[in-house]
């Protein structure tokens, strides 16, 4: 209730798929100044949509992954470039982010409770929640590449693995 969806998408996939389509129109925009002003507006319009569309869906995981991908192109993209301005780009993000912190309430509110949920599972023994069964997923997950490195264990063999887990309170 109250998180953005579709009929035919769940409010985490809405999300995600607004920011990618947010994040692409970004990164189609030639900064070289080779598209016309009326044309990198509009791209920066619909990173501003995207974003826009991202939030209200309570989505977390691709904003953790936008960040990534932010991340790793401003690494890339910028090791040629003079210090101060790596500096400078790297301090406007910093700074975005705060700002959208601090603004936006959907967004502080769903990573507070993930901050919580974390919290619940590392020290207050509540596995159980959203973040804590995805990390207890990727305990087994990692348990299970430790069994069989190169092959896998595959989709049955996971499945048959599961009650062993359990047993080992791993899930």
């Amino acid at each position: 209730l109250g998180r953005w969806g579709s009929p035919f998408l769940d409010p985490i996939n809405f999300g995600a798929l607004a920011l990618l389509l947010g994040m692409l129109s970004l990164l189609s925009v030639d900064w070289r100044r080779r598209d016309p002003p009326p044309v990198r507006l509009l791209k920066i319009a619909g990173f501003a949509s995207g974003l826009a569309a991202s939030v209200p869906t309570g989505a977390r995981g691709p904003w953790l992954a936008a960040l990534i991908v932010i991340a790793v192109l401003a690494l890339t993209t910028l090791r040629d470039r003079p210090p101060a301005v790596r500096i400078a780009v790297w301090a406007s993000l910093a700074a975005a982010l705060l700002a959208a912190f601090a603004t936006v309430d959907a967004l502080r509110g769903r990573f507070d409770l993930m901050a919580a949920d974390l919290g619940s599972f590392f020290w207050g023994g509540e596995r159980d929640t959203s973040p804590g069964v995805r990390l207890q997923i990727w305990q087994a997950a990692l348990m299970a590449l430790a069994e069989q490195p190169l092959l896998g264990l595959g989709g049955g063999g996971f499945a048959a693995r599961v009650d062993g887990y359990l047993a080992s309170g791993a899930l």
